[in-house]
């Protein structure tokens, strides 16, 4: 629903490499995603997992290496020029703006960078407060509202955006576990119905297996295995990443892993 050439990759990493001072966090990261899939990156504290999804926003330039969106090279390109919604690990929001307000911009974004989208945004704004829960929280500010609830106002305004490319930094992290659940369902379904492709950052190898077409294993800022999580844990490519992923080894090759 959400425009791109068909068969091209959505979003492509290419020989990316990073550092803070002397410390080397991302070493030749190459990979990509195709339209509508949803792509996780999964490691422990530190493997450069929301470092790399920072630079897929424009928010940190690489040392070396290319990003691409769209089929087109965006490495250059300001984070507001980019055809993507961000969500931080706090889900940020203008703090002096009511939920509401926070909500209305994401809406007035849509109609500046793309005015004849083929959906009813008022239509896709009421299922998304209603199923998020929000309606209690339209009349308050940020600062009035739990890290939970901050995290389905800002899922809510990524959706809103009607961006192609999603980049959530742990979005359900602050949620019980039966929201997450429920959330991670919606999650999919939503953006399956609008095509969009999903980066998603975890640390929940769970999650990560439930959730993702694909996983992306960072292990030491590099990539150590990028397959689907059936495969990954059938298959992994070294002790680590076996070691990374043992809690899906109990519950076997059901469901939960496709």
């Amino acid at each position: 629903m959400i425009g791109e050439t068909e068969n091209s990759s959505s979003l492509q990493f290419l020989n990316i490499r990073h550092r803070y001072g002397p410390r080397i966090v991302l070493e030749d990261i190459s990979f990509s995603a195709s339209q509508g899939q949803w792509l996780i990156l999964f490691g422990e504290s530190g493997s450069g997992k929301s470092t790399l999804l920072r630079i897929a926003a424009g928010l940190e330039r690489p040392e070396q290496g290319s990003v691409f969106m769209l089929g087109s090279d965006q490495s250059m390109i300001p984070a507001h020029q980019r055809p993507i919604a961000w969500m931080s690990q706090t889900a940020d929001c203008y703090e002096h703006l009511s939920i509401a307000e926070n909500l209305a911009i994401a809406e007035r974004l849509v109609r500046s960078h793309a005015p004849e989208q083929p959906i009813d945004i008022a239509s896709w704004r009421t299922e998304l407060i209603d199923e998020l829960r929000l309606a209690p929280l339209m009349t308050r500010k940020p600062s009035a509202i739990s890290g939970g609830e901050r995290q389905r106002v800002g899922i809510a305004r990524a959706l809103l955006s009607l961006r192609p490319i999603l980049l959530l930094d742990e979005p359900l992290a602050h949620l019980n576990e039966s929201m997450r659940e429920m959330l991670g369902r919606k999650l999919r379904e939503w953006t399956r119905r609008m095509r969009m492709t999903v980066l998603y950052v975890t640390h929940d190898s769970l999650e990560a297996a439930q959730l993702g077409d694909r996983m992306v294993i960072l292990i030491g800022g590099r990539v150590e295995q990028v397959d689907a999580p059936k495969l990954i844990v059938d298959q992994p490519a070294s002790q680590q990443v076996a070691e990374l992923t043992a809690r899906l080894q109990r519950f076997g090759s059901v469901d939960i892993v496709r």
